[in-house]
Protein backbone atom coordinates (compact mmCIF):
# COMPACT_ATOMS: atom_id res chain seq x y z
CA UNK A 1 0.00 0.00 0.00
CA UNK A 2 1.44 3.52 -0.51
CA UNK A 3 3.21 5.37 2.13
CA UNK A 4 0.55 7.59 4.41
CA UNK A 5 3.03 9.94 4.92
CA UNK A 6 4.10 10.63 1.46
CA UNK A 7 0.15 11.10 0.65
CA UNK A 8 -0.26 13.55 3.71
CA UNK A 9 2.37 15.59 2.41
CA UNK A 10 1.88 15.33 -1.45
CA UNK A 11 -2.07 16.60 -0.23
CA UNK A 12 -1.34 19.12 2.01
CA UNK A 13 0.56 21.00 -0.23
CA UNK A 14 -1.77 20.94 -2.83
CA UNK A 15 -3.79 23.85 -4.26
CA UNK A 16 -7.88 23.48 -3.21
CA UNK A 17 -8.39 22.94 -6.87
CA UNK A 18 -5.88 20.15 -6.83
CA UNK A 19 -7.23 18.38 -4.12
CA UNK A 20 -11.06 18.62 -5.85
CA UNK A 21 -9.58 16.85 -9.07
CA UNK A 22 -8.14 14.55 -6.52
CA UNK A 23 -11.24 13.89 -4.66
CA UNK A 24 -13.39 13.93 -7.10
CA UNK A 25 -11.35 10.92 -8.70
CA UNK A 26 -11.51 8.86 -5.64
CA UNK A 27 -15.03 9.67 -5.31
CA UNK A 28 -15.91 8.28 -8.51
CA UNK A 29 -13.56 5.15 -7.71
CA UNK A 30 -15.09 4.69 -5.11
CA UNK A 31 -18.62 4.62 -6.73
CA UNK A 32 -17.63 3.00 -9.52
CA UNK A 33 -16.76 -0.15 -7.14
CA UNK A 34 -19.97 0.33 -5.34
CA UNK A 35 -22.44 0.35 -8.39
CA UNK A 36 -20.72 -3.29 -9.69
CA UNK A 37 -21.94 -4.83 -6.62
CA UNK A 38 -24.96 -2.50 -5.61
CA UNK A 39 -28.04 -0.91 -7.69
CA UNK A 40 -27.57 2.37 -5.24
CA UNK A 41 -28.66 5.81 -6.86
CA UNK A 42 -26.80 8.73 -6.59
CA UNK A 43 -27.87 10.43 -3.50
CA UNK A 44 -27.07 6.73 -1.79
CA UNK A 45 -24.11 6.41 -2.80
CA UNK A 46 -23.37 9.96 -2.05
CA UNK A 47 -24.79 9.30 1.38
CA UNK A 48 -22.75 5.71 2.04
CA UNK A 49 -19.46 7.58 1.40
CA UNK A 50 -20.27 10.54 3.72
CA UNK A 51 -21.19 8.26 6.47
CA UNK A 52 -18.29 6.03 5.80
CA UNK A 53 -16.00 9.58 6.55
CA UNK A 54 -17.90 10.45 9.65
CA UNK A 55 -15.20 8.49 11.45
CA UNK A 56 -12.64 10.81 10.08
CA UNK A 57 -14.46 13.93 9.93
CA UNK A 58 -15.87 13.90 13.00
CA UNK A 59 -12.75 13.08 15.37
CA UNK A 60 -12.17 16.48 15.75
CA UNK A 61 -16.18 17.22 16.67
CA UNK A 62 -15.99 19.70 14.05
CA UNK A 63 -17.03 19.99 10.34
CA UNK A 64 -15.74 23.19 9.71
CA UNK A 65 -17.01 25.35 6.57
CA UNK A 66 -13.96 24.69 4.91
CA UNK A 67 -14.76 20.97 5.05
CA UNK A 68 -18.44 21.16 3.99
CA UNK A 69 -17.92 23.38 0.81
CA UNK A 70 -15.49 20.40 -0.10
CA UNK A 71 -17.66 17.85 0.03
CA UNK A 72 -19.96 19.60 -1.52
CA UNK A 73 -17.54 20.47 -4.40
CA UNK A 74 -16.08 17.23 -4.33
CA UNK A 75 -19.43 15.21 -4.50
CA UNK A 76 -21.75 17.59 -5.96
CA UNK A 77 -24.37 17.36 -3.70
CA UNK A 78 -27.05 19.75 -2.20
CA UNK A 79 -27.01 19.91 1.33
CA UNK A 80 -27.05 22.68 3.61
CA UNK A 81 -24.62 22.79 5.88
CA UNK A 82 -26.54 22.06 8.93
CA UNK A 83 -27.92 19.20 7.16
CA UNK A 84 -24.81 17.69 6.80
CA UNK A 85 -24.15 18.33 10.23
CA UNK A 86 -27.48 16.77 11.28
CA UNK A 87 -26.53 14.16 8.82
CA UNK A 88 -22.79 13.02 10.73
CA UNK A 89 -24.33 14.01 14.26
CA UNK A 90 -27.07 12.00 13.77
CA UNK A 91 -25.13 9.02 12.88
CA UNK A 92 -25.01 6.02 15.71
CA UNK A 93 -22.01 3.84 16.62
CA UNK A 94 -23.29 1.08 15.15
CA UNK A 95 -23.92 3.31 11.97
CA UNK A 96 -20.12 4.45 12.36
CA UNK A 97 -19.10 0.44 12.78
CA UNK A 98 -21.01 -0.56 9.95
CA UNK A 99 -19.71 2.37 7.29
CA UNK A 100 -15.78 1.01 8.99
CA UNK A 101 -16.64 -2.76 8.11
CA UNK A 102 -17.32 -1.13 4.84
CA UNK A 103 -14.31 0.75 4.35
CA UNK A 104 -12.02 -2.08 5.16
CA UNK A 105 -14.14 -4.89 3.00
CA UNK A 106 -13.21 -2.59 -0.33
CA UNK A 107 -10.06 -3.92 -2.59
CA UNK A 108 -7.00 -1.78 -1.69
CA UNK A 109 -7.37 0.72 -4.80
CA UNK A 110 -10.58 1.76 -3.69
CA UNK A 111 -9.41 1.62 -0.12
CA UNK A 112 -6.61 3.66 -0.88
CA UNK A 113 -8.81 6.38 -2.77
CA UNK A 114 -11.22 6.56 0.23
CA UNK A 115 -8.42 7.10 2.55
CA UNK A 116 -7.20 10.17 0.09
CA UNK A 117 -10.08 11.86 -0.01
CA UNK A 118 -10.35 11.58 3.67
CA UNK A 119 -7.41 13.45 3.75
CA UNK A 120 -8.57 15.86 1.02
CA UNK A 121 -11.76 16.64 3.30
CA UNK A 122 -9.52 17.24 6.50
CA UNK A 123 -6.99 19.25 4.98
CA UNK A 124 -9.68 21.34 3.38
CA UNK A 125 -9.10 23.80 6.19
CA UNK A 126 -5.60 24.35 5.99
CA UNK A 127 -4.64 21.49 8.72
CA UNK A 128 -5.33 18.29 9.80
CA UNK A 129 -5.85 18.21 13.38
CA UNK A 130 -4.03 15.62 15.67
CA UNK A 131 -7.17 13.56 16.73
CA UNK A 132 -8.00 13.58 12.25
CA UNK A 133 -4.71 12.67 11.91
CA UNK A 134 -4.87 9.58 13.92
CA UNK A 135 -8.24 8.63 12.74
CA UNK A 136 -7.02 8.69 9.39
CA UNK A 137 -3.72 6.57 10.50
CA UNK A 138 -6.34 3.87 11.69
CA UNK A 139 -7.72 3.01 8.32
CA UNK A 140 -4.03 2.66 6.93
Amino acid sequence: MADFDEIYEQILNASYYQRVSTGKNCAKKIKKHVKEITNFSESRLNNLILGSLRAVIGADDELSEDEYDYICDVLDIDMSFEQMFNFFYNMSNDDINLTKKFINALPEDERVSFIILAICICAADGEISHEEHRALKKYF
